[in-house]
C-alpha cells in the first residue's frame, strides 16, 4: 500500500463520558467510532481504526500516525473536535524513495 492514499487529515470528535470514564472517537467523515478508557488510549485507537478502516499493512503502521494538530472547536466540557494529522516516520523514506 501506497502510504500516500491515506488522507493527510481527519476530522476526530471527541466525547468523554464523565460519568462512566468512557472516551469515546466518531470519524464522521468515514461514518466510524471507537473508545477508551482513558484519553492516552484513544491516541492509539483512533489510529488502530484509521489503519485497519484503510486496511493498512503492519510496514506502513509502523511508519506514520495520525496525532492531533489542535482543538479546531469545544462544544461543552464533554465534547471536542480536532484534527488528526498524518505524520511519517524519517526512515519512511526509504520505504518509498
Amino acid at each position: 500500500m501506497d502510504p500516500n492514499k491515506l488522507p493527510q487529515k481527519i476530522l476526530v470528535k471527541i466525547i468523554h463520558n464523565k460519568k462512566s470514564g468512557v472516551w469515546i472517537a466518531e470519524l464522521p467523515e468515514l461514518d466510524l467510532y471507537t473508545e477508551a478508557d482513558s484519553e492516552r488510549e484513544l491516541d492509539f485507537c483512533i489510529n488502530d481504526l484509521i489503519f485497519s478502516y484503510f486496511d493498512t499493512p503492519d510496514t506502513v503502521r509502523n511508519l506514520i500516525r495520525y496525532s492531533p494538530q489542535s482543538v479546531r472547536s469545544k462544544d461543552s466540557e464533554t465534547h471536542k473536535s480536532e484534527v488528526f494529522l498524518k505524520f511519517f516516520s524519517p526512515d519512511a523514506r526509504y520505504l518509498y524513495s
